[in-house]
Protein backbone atom coordinates (compact mmCIF):
# COMPACT_ATOMS: atom_id res chain seq x y z
CA UNK A 1 0.00 0.00 0.00
CA UNK A 2 1.30 3.39 -0.92
CA UNK A 3 1.86 5.51 2.21
CA UNK A 4 0.98 8.68 0.28
CA UNK A 5 -2.62 7.44 0.07
CA UNK A 6 -3.01 6.67 3.75
CA UNK A 7 -5.39 8.89 5.62
CA UNK A 8 -3.63 10.30 8.61
CA UNK A 9 -6.46 10.78 11.02
CA UNK A 10 -7.08 9.39 14.44
CA UNK A 11 -10.46 9.30 16.12
CA UNK A 12 -10.47 8.85 19.87
CA UNK A 13 -13.74 7.89 21.46
CA UNK A 14 -13.73 7.65 25.21
CA UNK A 15 -15.69 8.75 28.20
CA UNK A 16 -14.79 12.32 29.07
CA UNK A 17 -12.74 13.10 25.96
CA UNK A 18 -15.19 15.83 24.94
CA UNK A 19 -15.25 17.36 28.42
CA UNK A 20 -11.45 17.22 28.68
CA UNK A 21 -11.34 19.43 25.61
CA UNK A 22 -13.71 22.02 27.01
CA UNK A 23 -16.80 21.02 25.07
CA UNK A 24 -20.06 21.84 26.87
CA UNK A 25 -21.54 18.35 26.45
CA UNK A 26 -22.45 17.40 30.03
CA UNK A 27 -26.05 16.93 31.10
CA UNK A 28 -25.61 19.94 33.37
CA UNK A 29 -24.67 22.09 30.36
CA UNK A 30 -27.65 20.81 28.38
CA UNK A 31 -30.14 21.23 31.23
CA UNK A 32 -28.74 24.63 32.18
CA UNK A 33 -29.10 25.92 28.60
CA UNK A 34 -32.76 24.85 28.56
CA UNK A 35 -33.48 25.48 32.26
CA UNK A 36 -36.50 27.65 31.44
CA UNK A 37 -37.94 25.09 29.03
CA UNK A 38 -41.24 23.62 30.24
CA UNK A 39 -40.25 20.07 29.25
CA UNK A 40 -36.98 20.19 31.21
CA UNK A 41 -38.82 21.59 34.23
CA UNK A 42 -41.50 18.91 33.99
CA UNK A 43 -38.91 16.14 33.66
CA UNK A 44 -37.06 17.42 36.74
CA UNK A 45 -40.33 17.62 38.69
CA UNK A 46 -41.12 13.98 37.91
CA UNK A 47 -37.62 12.90 38.93
CA UNK A 48 -37.79 14.90 42.14
CA UNK A 49 -41.21 13.38 42.86
CA UNK A 50 -39.83 9.85 42.53
CA UNK A 51 -36.68 10.52 44.51
CA UNK A 52 -37.05 13.51 46.80
CA UNK A 53 -33.72 12.71 48.47
CA UNK A 54 -31.78 13.11 45.20
CA UNK A 55 -33.45 15.93 43.29
CA UNK A 56 -32.15 17.35 39.99
CA UNK A 57 -32.75 20.85 41.32
CA UNK A 58 -31.35 22.13 44.60
CA UNK A 59 -33.21 24.07 47.29
CA UNK A 60 -32.41 27.35 45.48
CA UNK A 61 -33.91 26.14 42.22
CA UNK A 62 -30.52 25.64 40.58
CA UNK A 63 -29.82 22.56 38.47
CA UNK A 64 -27.37 20.22 40.15
CA UNK A 65 -24.34 18.85 38.34
CA UNK A 66 -26.11 15.67 37.19
CA UNK A 67 -24.56 13.22 34.74
CA UNK A 68 -26.00 11.74 31.55
CA UNK A 69 -26.08 8.41 33.38
CA UNK A 70 -28.43 9.90 35.98
CA UNK A 71 -30.58 11.37 33.21
CA UNK A 72 -30.92 7.98 31.48
CA UNK A 73 -31.46 6.13 34.75
CA UNK A 74 -34.26 8.51 35.70
CA UNK A 75 -35.93 8.10 32.31
CA UNK A 76 -35.99 4.35 33.00
CA UNK A 77 -37.31 4.92 36.53
CA UNK A 78 -40.15 7.09 35.20
CA UNK A 79 -41.16 4.44 32.69
CA UNK A 80 -41.04 1.69 35.33
CA UNK A 81 -43.02 3.78 37.83
CA UNK A 82 -45.70 4.59 35.28
CA UNK A 83 -45.88 1.01 33.98
CA UNK A 84 -46.42 -0.28 37.52
CA UNK A 85 -49.09 2.36 38.13
CA UNK A 86 -50.82 1.58 34.83
CA UNK A 87 -51.16 -2.12 35.63
CA UNK A 88 -52.35 -1.45 39.16
CA UNK A 89 -49.17 -2.36 41.06
CA UNK A 90 -48.25 1.16 42.10
CA UNK A 91 -49.78 3.18 44.86
CA UNK A 92 -49.19 6.67 43.50
CA UNK A 93 -52.44 8.50 42.84
CA UNK A 94 -51.59 10.45 39.72
CA UNK A 95 -53.22 10.83 36.30
CA UNK A 96 -50.03 10.76 34.18
CA UNK A 97 -49.85 8.08 31.52
CA UNK A 98 -47.21 6.46 29.37
CA UNK A 99 -48.48 8.68 26.56
CA UNK A 100 -47.65 11.83 28.57
CA UNK A 101 -44.18 10.58 29.40
CA UNK A 102 -43.62 9.70 25.76
CA UNK A 103 -44.51 13.28 24.87
CA UNK A 104 -41.93 14.53 27.37
CA UNK A 105 -39.34 12.10 26.00
CA UNK A 106 -40.12 13.20 22.42
CA UNK A 107 -39.70 16.85 23.43
CA UNK A 108 -36.41 15.99 25.17
CA UNK A 109 -35.26 14.25 21.99
CA UNK A 110 -35.92 17.41 19.97
CA UNK A 111 -34.05 19.53 22.52
CA UNK A 112 -31.11 17.15 22.36
CA UNK A 113 -31.06 17.38 18.57
CA UNK A 114 -31.03 21.19 18.79
CA UNK A 115 -28.29 21.14 21.42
Amino acid sequence: MNSDKLIKRIVIVSNGFDLAHGLKTSYFNFAHKYRDNATIKQFHQYVDFLDAENPFVDENGEIKNITWYSFELNMERLITWNFQKEIGMGNIADNETIFNLNCIFADLEELLKKY
